[in-house]
């Protein structure tokens, strides 16, 4: 858990990421990690879940370009998160169970019918 570290950025996130195969991890508020971030992450093949509210800095191709198969649990609150991104999470991360998008502006009813046809697990979602 580093969530609120808020002086580290993508170097920083990255260095951990190379060192340590994670299982879970909350990057929650980290406002100044970026679209590099989401690469790092992607190698993180075993993550079940990630909880990435109000990382501001992450633009919607980073979101876009996330990979994680084995994803259960994913809170992108308040993030730059459209229907792009989501349509391209449900394909990813099928297994998703719980999923938070609350405060994400650019998502629209067809980023929610893609949750509603492409993620059959899920149990429960906050928007």
């Amino acid at each position: 858990n580093i969530a609120g570290c808020e002086a580290l950025g993508d170097a920083t996130v990255s260095a951990v990421f190379r060192q340590h195969q994670l299982v879970s991890l909350s990057i929650a508020g980290l406002e100044d990690v970026g679209a590099a971030t989401c690469d790092e992450l992607s190698a993180q093949v075993r993550l079940e879940a990630l909880w990435a509210a109000g990382c501001i800095g992450i633009p919607t191709s980073g979101w876009c370009a996330l990979n994680l198969p084995s994803l259960r649990t994913l809170s992108l609150a308040g993030c730059a998160v459209d229907d792009a991104a989501i349509m391209r999470l449900t394909v990813r991360s099928p297994l998703l169970t719980a999923l938070t998008l609350r405060s994400c502006k650019l998502l629209t009813r067809n980023g929610l019918h893609s949750i509603a046809l492409g993620l059959p697990a899920l149990t429960d979602l906050n928007v």
